[in-house]
């Protein structure tokens, strides 16, 4: 696996979306890197959220 601060967005929102594929009602929908973080905008039951991971 590449790290996760050299990765490009897309790898990473596959990771993402594989780790939750088991789980009903959650869905990864997007991913951006921004400087110090990757944010994923994440659907559960239909309620929209966020998950911030920090990066170095």
């Amino acid at each position: 696996m590449k790290n996760i601060v050299t990765a490009d967005i897309q790898t990473l929102l596959c990771y993402a979306r594989q780790a939750v594929s088991e789980m009903d009602g959650v869905f990864v929908k997007s991913a951006v890197k921004e400087k110090d973080n990757i944010l994923f905008n994440i659907l559960i039951n239909h309620e929209e959220g966020q998950v911030s991971i920090p990066v170095e």
